[in-house]
């Protein structure tokens, strides 16, 4: 085998580089790096590598580097390979009208890659939906995320695009805190000026004031996050169910040597008001798992999402003011008449 430096094999400086090319990365960029100290870390992998200084050795140093900062979507894999995917079976939206005017969408996981037939194919049946649910008179919304695992979060906003709105849907800010903006406007999905996916029909004008109940829970995970984020903010939306799970970030990829690929979380998701969402999101309504065949969580959505339910509501409340006008009137004019006798 040819020597390197120092007598070292070409192999092992090929392996030593690439080890270092990695860490550098994951210390300048992921965002969970500040979790350990470097100075220690580096350290301790170098001695490790010293004592099998292969490809292999590497690899497992840097997995194992991911693991101390605790970034779950950190992994070397082959341009070939497949990182482990969401564990959702189901791969396209689906939905139907519910009573009371109620359009349901289900936006689960996919683990199509950005821009294949796959993500269009699931993109199509979100908006398709979207259009089928407005025509058939739907005027709330009820969204659920809770078996979004993840994956490509273009077709998801764009299956929702009649419910986004403005420049500044949903943004990813680095450590060096500058913020990266998704952008929605004329049924398309822009980064910056860069337009990434566009519907192949123009998608339905939703009212800005219609309803929006997002159903969430610890199985909806970071890019099922990041459509949470994405509605936060927007006027008549409501979350119920339970936290989600706490990796609402953005990842990136770095192509290595010998055809390996490092993904690390290199972004938080932050929304239209630029908060970022770290850890868990919680709920605005919390709902407890039932022992019991009603889905309760949809119930209580369903309940608050029902547009007739304003209506009523402003009824009731017109009649109540009424009923006190009427009253006030009535003991003024009889304390104006006493003071006239007096």
């Amino acid at each position: 085998m040819a020597a390197g430096r120092g007598g070292e094999s070409t192999a092992s400086v090929a392996a030593h580089a690439y080890l270092r090319r990695a860490l550098t990365l994951i210390e300048q960029r992921d965002i969970f790096a500040e979790r350990v100290r470097w100075a220690v870390e580096w350290r301790s992998l170098s001695r490790r590598f010293e004592r099998s200084p292969t490809i292999g050795t590497a690899d497992s140093l840097i997995e194992q580097a991911l693991s101390d900062i605790g970034d779950r979507h950190g992994y070397i894999v082959t341009k070939t390979a497949q990182r482990p995917g969401p564990s959702s079976s189901l791969t396209i939206p689906y939905g139907r009208v519910l009573a009371g005017e109620i359009g349901y969408l289900s936006l689960p996981a996919t683990t199509a890659q950005p821009g294949s037939a796959n993500a269009v194919r699931y993109a199509s049946r979100g908006e398709a939906l979207v259009r089928s649910l407005y025509r058939r008179g739907a005027k709330g919304w009820v969204v659920d995320l809770r078996l979004n695992g993840g994956g490509d979060i273009f077709p998801m906003l764009l299956a929702i695009g009649g419910l986004l709105d403005g420049d500044r849907v949903l943004g990813f800010r680095d450590r060096s805190g500058s913020t990266t903006w998704i952008g929605y406007r004329d049924s398309a999905l822009y980064v910056g000026d860069k337009r990434v996916m566009a519907a192949p029909v123009a998608e339905p004008e939703i009212p800005a004031n219609a309803r929006v109940a997002l159903l969430v829970g610890p199985e909806t995970v970071s890019s099922g996050e990041a459509v949470v984020v994405a509605l936060h903010g927007r006027p008549d939306t409501r979350t119920f169910g339970l936290a989600t799970a706490g990796e609402a970030v953005a990842v990136s990829r770095y192509p290595l040597a010998g055809r390996r690929v490092l993904e690390m979380s290199s972004a938080y998701d932050v929304d239209r008001f630029e908060r970022a969402y770290i850890g868990p999101i919680p709920p605005d309504t919390v709902m407890w798992p039932a022992r019991s065949d009603v889905d309760q969580t949809l119930t209580a959505a369903v309940a608050w999402t029902n547009p007739s339910r304003g209506n009523r509501d402003s009824v009731v409340w017109t009649s109540i003011s009424l009923v006190v006008l009427v009253a006030c009137a009535h003991i003024a004019q009889r304390l104006g008449g006493r003071k006239s006798d007096d």
